[in-house]
């Protein structure tokens, strides 16, 4: 008995030596945890006017770069906010009183020529964009696509054209 305790408090203290004692960081900065740092503590990537960008976003949602679990709370804790993002029109089209403006935004990788659908019920401000147009936009994150492997792809409802 006297042999295993001796041999667990040598085990502790050579872990404890070596920096394996340590406990895991998670996030933060410093870098070396679980969770990349955002665009403003990396010093990169533009920030919208609400604060978060889709760079930002869609790194957070990333199923190659975050658990399962990381990308589900960070998901529940910016779905309520109204974000406000710029991007180039891929397609529009329109269904049931409402249009579906497919968007691409450079910064990520895109998923068959966009990666933002912003859902709006202004079928004239929508019926006016051409493919190429960069156009300001906001709205609400409604879904999201981020499968490992694939890019992500962010649905915004609610959404209105603030400029084009």
């Amino acid at each position: 008995m006297r042999l295993l305790l001796t041999l667990a408090s040598l085990i502790v203290v050579l872990g404890l030596a070596t920096g394996c004692g340590k406990p895991l960081k998670l996030g933060g900065k410093g870098g070396g945890g679980a969770n990349p740092p955002s665009a403003a503590e990396s010093g990169g990537g533009s920030a919208s006017t609400d604060g978060l960008s889709f760079a930002d976003m869609a790194d957070g949602l990333d199923a190659n770069k975050n658990t399962a679990l990381a990308v589900k709370q960070f998901w529940e804790s910016n779905r309520g906010m109204t974000l406000t993002w710029s991007g180039a029109v891929y397609d529009v089209k329109a269904s049931r009183g409402r249009a579906e403006v497919y968007l691409a935004d450079g910064s990520r990788p895109l998923y068959r020529g966009y990666n933002i659908i912003l859902q709006t019920t202004d079928l004239q401000a929508a019926g006016g964009l051409k493919r190429g147009d960069k156009v300001k936009f906001q709205g609400l994150p409604s879904r999201y696509t981020a499968r490992v492997g694939n890019p992500v792809v962010v649905t915004l409802n609610n959404g209105q054209i603030v400029n084009n």
